[in-house]
């Protein structure tokens, strides 16, 4: 598989998350379940793309927010992006792991802004 075959099945899987985000709105335990599933699915495929990008740079890929550091500061993304980025990677946590509860102000917000996530990641895979 080339480097950019790789990027493509990840950018492809995102597109289908996003889709289904974008196409369903929370209105019970089901659609809950599922909306924060294809969100959690989107942001990890969003941390696996900062990662190729860093190994494809020849550098060493860590965790999460130490990619997003790496990749900022390599010039790639702002600071307000790198943010943004480390905001969703937040939301995926809480998602995964159920800190004591689930505050839907946030998930909401963060399904609300899948499209600037796709930027984002799209900025990455282009550069």
């Amino acid at each position: 598989m080339t480097q950019k075959d790789r990027y493509l099945s990840k950018f492809e899987r995102f597109i289908r998350e996003e889709e289904f985000i974008l196409t369903h709105r929370i209105e019970d335990e089901v659609t809950e379940r599922a909306l924060l599933y294809a969100l959690e699915v989107a942001i990890e495929i969003s941390m696996d793309i900062i990662a190729m990008k860093i190994r494809d740079m020849g550098l060493k890929v860590e965790d999460d927010a130490t990619n997003i550091e790496r990749i900022t500061r390599e010039g790639i993304l702002s600071t307000s992006e790198a943010d943004f980025l480390r905001q969703m990677n937040g939301v995926r946590n809480f998602i995964v792991h159920r800190y004591n509860h689930l505050d839907m102000d946030i998930i909401n917000e963060a399904l609300s802004r899948i499209d600037e996530l796709k930027g984002i990641i799209v900025k990455i895979a282009e550069y």
